[in-house]
């Protein structure tokens, strides 16, 4: 907000009040005149009993207005600042550790509410800027071309670096100056609310305290929203038990991260060489500073003694943009006719079926560790039998090398959990947060679609797992 701005605003606020001061004086001097009439037209006993009764018939007008106008100004931030009412049910406390209610109310906010940063992130916000004007640009395309020269001819042709223009000159320097007023208003703005608000200062401590508490979890639900606090001993258990499954888990003595992320950049880039996949196949799945998965476990509070379902953070993974890259192939070719999104659209197919479909019963079954029995030799030779002995077109890449990138992008899965790295040996990665739409939900459709043999009206189904 500019200078001028705020300037224009306190003139336009100025001419108002005076215009309210104006009308008031009007009044003002209509009351009396009006009040002088009155009292040559009645006696004092009568004029005394009216005026109490229009005093007490005004209180009522009065408060009303005032109420109203009150607030008005509350909602502008002007008044006295609300507190927002938080449902401290939505805090489950199934470890050993007391709450206080000043903890209780500060988790009750939810695991997504935010305090004032003490430090604002300098780094953060600068680039952020400089990669929005890069995108706006041609010059990360640029730079793209001239880093590919540097790697042929090991040289740079001067006639070839990129200078700005006149516009582009002028965007810079309108960004600079952006920047540098928000980070100015960041900083006063932080530190007067770590100054004066004192909530932000005790949920701080709050927070601090808990987590300095190393024998608790605190963590989210499995189903809805809320927050979930768990002994470390019991949840620690709990998990080791799922992955003490030797079919499913092994136990890994070293980080395969770096040998599976080559491997699998010199299989792009020979198919990408033979024409097999496109330059944006290739770039889709092509790993860089790739990590190994995280592994974490989300409470079923809605059963009894509270199991986990056991997630893969797949993110920065050496497989994660090889599940996009081959889920957008292989959805080209798996019917998805048999298949319900979520809720909504199980209501509307619901709302569609003819009204003699009201004799039948409808039924619905659980999977126990749905992602986790899904047999991968079995259901990658069904898709691979799907795609390349019944289909009419089948894909560019061999069967071989499908085979392949698809054992890399479920077979070769490994995680972190609690220091300890582990290989998912059988099943698909379980739950796959931040990943919907992945190669996982390709080979669950396709295996239990080939494996269906029940004779129903309707076998449409909702993966529950995702």
């Amino acid at each position: 907000m500019s200078a001028a701005y705020r300037e224009c605003q306190r003139r336009l606020l100025r001419a108002e009040i005076g215009f309210k001061y104006r009308d008031l004086r009007i009044l003002k001097k209509n009351y009396i005149h009006h009040l002088d009439e009155l009292k040559k037209q009645i006696s004092d006993n009568v004029f005394q009993h009216v005026s109490k009764y229009i005093i007490n018939r005004s209180h009522a007008v009065l408060y009303m207005k005032e109420d109203n106008l009150q607030r008005k100004i509350n909602s502008l931030g002007a008044g006295h600042r609300r507190v927002p009412r938080v449902d401290r049910n939505v805090v489950k406390n199934l470890s050993s550790r007391t709450l206080s209610d000043g903890e209780t109310e500060c988790l009750a906010h939810g695991l997504d509410y935010g305090l004032v940063p003490k430090n604002i992130d300098d780094m953060n916000i600068v680039s952020n800027i400089e990669n929005v004007f890069q995108r706006i640009t041609d010059i990360s395309q640029h730079h793209k071309r001239m880093m590919s020269e540097v790697s042929d001819k090991d040289t740079v042709d001067g006639s070839d670096v990129r200078v700005l223009d006149s516009k582009e000159m002028t965007l810079a320097s309108n960004f600079r100056s952006i920047t540098d007023s928000f980070r100015r208003q960041s900083y006063r703005f932080a530190q007067l609310q770590n100054r004066i608000n004192t909530e932000q200062q005790k949920y701080r401590r709050l927070l601090q305290n808990l987590k300095n508490d190393k024998s608790i979890v605190v963590t989210r639900p499995d189903k809805g929203r809320g927050v979930v606090l768990l002994d470390k001993v019991d949840y620690l258990s709990k998990m080791h038990s799922i992955l003490n499954d030797t079919t499913k888990f092994s136990f890994l003595s070293y980080d395969p991260t770096i040998a599976r992320e080559t491997k699998l950049i010199k299989l792009l880039n020979r198919l990408l060489d033979e024409g097999s996949i496109s330059k944006d196949f290739n770039n889709l799945a092509k790993p860089f500073g790739s990590i190994p998965g995280r592994l974490y476990g989300l409470p079923k509070v809605h059963k009894e003694d509270v199991p986990l379902r056991p997630v893969v953070s797949a993110i920065k993974t050496f497989n994660y943009g090889l599940g996009k890259a081959l889920s957008r192939l292989l959805s080209q070719f798996i019917e998805k006719t048999n298949m319900i999104r979520d809720s909504f659209s199980f209501v509307d197919e619901l709302l569609a079926l003819p009204k003699c479909m009201s004799q039948y019963k409808m039924v619905s079954f659980d999977i126990a560790s749905l992602y986790t029995n899904v047999p991968l030799t079995e259901t990658i030779d069904i898709i691979l039998k799907h795609l390349y002995d019944g289909h009419a077109k089948p894909p560019t890449i061999s069967r071989e090398d499908m085979k392949e990138l698809l054992d890399l992008a479920t077979e070769k899965s490994h995680f972190l959990f609690n220091g300890q790295l582990y290989d998912q040996i059988d099943g698909v990665s379980m739950g796959c947060a931040s990943n919907h739409g992945n190669v996982d939900d390709c080979l669950v459709r396709a295996y239990y679609s080939a494996t269906s043999s029940t004779r129903i009206l309707s076998d449409d189904d909702i993966i529950d797992e995702l």
